[in-house]
């Protein structure tokens, strides 16, 4: 493979790589709610959710979600609105769209067996149809996300390179027992709590006497470099009438289906196309929000008005507000701004 060396260690071979992580993991493991007997739907959600959100986050909202859509005929039969509503505070709301869509699918066609079928349906890549065989159907794989692919490059002394999954797989995929399922989420955790990205505990790794790149753990595992994070000016505009805020649904990707006060044009203090009103009321609400690759430095302003859209009451929205308009709204009413 050009570029890319693979180290077959001995204890690859033999039962001990397997019985050194299970043995630690069975004691040092977290016990989440997504590992006690999944099914295909649990690992579902909970894989979907655990992208690009941090694992505290989805403590929280994996129960409630599960309370709203235990299944997938129950999920199936929700408006992708209602699901995106459920998913409110989790961010990426893609995400939940594509959950609705698979819903709808595995009800129409079965449940997929295997990763192709699995890869098949929306929002499933490949680290997410392989934890799914391997933590649902029990299957031999290795799902590799972010904190698996960082621990197996340093335990094989492996640096960043093409197809480097390849590599990782063709080492490491022929000591997995015919049940992955236990091994694969002990590999994720020690690479969530041992060797972390910066600072690994070597020294408290139940692999350290069989990793190669245990003298030098920074020179693996870097992964493609982040994008700059790109700051934008947002103004929102808050049009009140008798107590209620006008809102609309979002359009745009980044938080598609979700609603929001209308935007002004950035740093100008007009109105929003469809919106008629007094004199605009500049207010003390200002804040930043942050995403994953920007920035959104956001400014409120309040205009007593008319406009297209849909009226909400702002201490009990009856739609979901994307994250950046619920704590618009929640100043406002903190800030008396809602009355006048």
């Amino acid at each position: 493979m050009r570029g890319t060396k693979v180290h077959r260690m001995p204890a690859f071979s033999e039962p001990s790589f397997v019985d050194r992580l299970l043995g630690w993991y069975r004691q040092a493991g977290r016990d989440l709610p997504w590992r006690r007997s999944p099914t295909p739907y649990q690992v579902v959600v909970s894989e979907l959710m655990l992208q690009q959100t941090t694992v505290a986050t989805a403590l929280v909202r994996y129960s409630r979600f599960l309370q709203a859509f235990p299944d997938f005929p129950s999920l199936a039969s929700a408006t992708e609105d209602e699901v995106v509503a459920a998913w409110a505070g989790l961010g990426y709301y893609q995400r939940a769209r594509h959950l609705s869509r698979l819903a709808r699918q595995v009800e129409k066609a079965g449940l997929p067996k295997g990763e192709a079928a699995w890869r098949r349906l929306p929002g499933v890549g490949p680290y997410t149809a392989a934890a799914i065989v391997a933590f649902a159907e029990g299957g031999r794989t290795l799902a590799i996300d972010v904190n698996v692919r960082r621990t197996l490059s340093r335990l094989l002394a492996l640096k960043d390179a093409p197809r480097l999954d390849v590599a990782i797989r063709s080492a490491i995929e022929p000591a997995l027992p015919a049940d992955s399922g236990e091994v694969n989420q002990a590999l994720i955790e020690l690479g969530a709590l041992v060797c972390r990205p910066t600072r690994p505990s070597c020294p408290s790794c139940p692999l350290a006497e069989i990793c190669l790149g245990r003298h030098q753990p920074e020179l693996y595992g870097h992964g493609p470099k982040k994008a700059a994070v790109r700051d934008e000016r947002i103004q929102l505009v808050a049009v009140r009438r008798r107590g209620r805020l006008l809102v609309r649904q979002r359009t745009t990707r980044l938080l598609e289906g979700l609603w929001g006060l209308p935007a002004a044009a950035a740093g100008e203090l007009g109105l929003p196309d469809g919106v008629q009103g007094g004199p605009v009321l500049d207010t003390s609400v200002q804040f930043t929000h942050r995403f994953t690759h920007r920035r959104w430095q956001v400014r409120c302003t309040v205009v007593d008005g008319d406009g297209e859209g849909h009226w909400i009451d702002p201490r009990a929205p009856d739609v979901a507000l994307a994250g950046p308009d619920r704590r618009a709204v929640e100043m406002l009413v903190a800030g008396g701004y809602i009355d006048g």
